[in-house]
């Protein structure tokens, strides 16, 4: 057995082999049961390292699962939010789309005559509803109205009966004439019939007023002046929706500020939308596109709005408000109210 042992061994010295363990094994003990208790010792060491590397691998594959769940969770997270911005511009301009193809703008404005609105004290209303002002049209059917009238110091006199048919764009539509017997703002106020929206599917009923002063009448006043045939233009009507001049409308030049409160019965409505177009008589008026049709502003916190014409002509200023209300369409079906409010103001070009 001699010429098996290393040469360490052979020459009599005893160096200690390392086997793995923590204790030294001698060559000079190597018997046989030192020989397995090296095998053994061996092989454990070998199965402590495999353990290692299945624990490595373990670990790593913990790791790869974790960053690819993070991948995942990071791609629905973009996902998502791609998602909601698409619903999002999609709503946008679906609503755009809606406001542009299904605004409707009630009338109620006293015809010039030679830049007189009101040619010897006499004043022709239109009454007439379109899909738009900005663009004269299409006119669409106007109801019978249901209350027409006139506020003139402080007096209310009702004007329904002065309602005549006068049909426009092939549509059903309204006149009413009045002369003027006293000086002073004339505010003359409709209640039109609710209109039918199918594609909003709602029923719309817009108040709509306009203030005119006396001035081309030539009524006698006690005032060298004659203060007293535009003396009333802020008076309120009392519609449940309606908009409160704070600036004196009956003599508004072009350019200037307009302000004024938009009220939902007597309150002032914070918030609230309030859409501006111009009376595009005749097609004068050349928008750019579409999204110039309707003007958008909305109150602020007191119900107050500010706009500032930029063209001479008629203006419609109208407030909706978010009111929750109800009422029965054409097939009698329950459906969503809409009220709203109209006040018409003229701007004239300094000359």
């Amino acid at each position: 057995m001699k010429a098996n042992l290393p040469r360490e061994a052979a020459s009599g010295t005893a160096e200690p082999l390392e086997c793995g363990d923590s204790s030294p094994l001698l060559a000079g003990d190597l018997s046989p049961s030192h020989l397995v208790k090296r095998t053994i010792l061996e092989q454990a060491s070998s199965l402590d390292e495999s353990s290692h590397r299945s624990a490595r691998r373990c670990l790593a594959d913990k790791s790869a699962k974790r960053k690819k769940r993070r991948r995942v969770a990071a791609l629905q997270t973009a996902t998502g939010a791609f998602s909601v911005v698409f619903i999002q511009v999609l709503t946008l301009a679906l609503s755009l789309f809606a406001c542009a193809a299904l605004a409707h703008v009630q009338l109620l404005v006293p015809l010039e005559q030679e830049g007189q609105v009101a040619p010897a004290g006499v004043c022709q209303l239109d009454l007439r509803l379109l899909e738009h002002a900005s663009r004269d049209g299409p006119a669409l059917a106007m109801g019978q109205p249901r209350q027409l009238g006139v506020l003139v110091n402080s007096k209310k006199t009702s004007l329904i009966e002065n309602v005549k048919p006068k049909p426009s764009g092939g549509q059903p539509a309204y006149t009413a004439e009045f002369k003027m017997k006293e000086p002073g703002a004339h505010v003359f106020y409709l209640e039109p019939a609710p209109y039918w929206e199918p594609a909003e599917q709602v029923m719309g009923t817009h108040f709509a007023k306009v203030i005119v002063n006396s001035c081309d009448a030539k009524l006698p006043t006690e005032s060298e002046m004659g203060w007293e045939n535009w003396e009333g233009w802020d008076k309120l009507v009392g519609f449940p929706v309606e908009i409160e001049p704070l600036v004196q409308c009956t003599s508004l030049w072009t350019g200037s500020a307009f302000t004024g409160i938009v009220r939902v019965n007597g309150k002032p409505a914070p918030r609230c939308r309030v859409e501006v177009e111009s009376l595009n008589d005749r097609g004068a008026l050349k928008l750019p596109d579409n999204s110039f049709l309707t003007q958008i502003l909305k109150t602020n916190a007191k119900g107050e709005f500010t706009f500032v014409p930029p063209r001479a002509g008629w203006w419609a200023l109208t407030a909706i408000p978010e009111i929750r209300k109800t009422a029965r369409n054409p097939e009698g079906k329950k459906v969503k109210a809409e009220l709203g409010g109209v006040l018409w103001i003229r701007c004239v070009d300094m000359k």
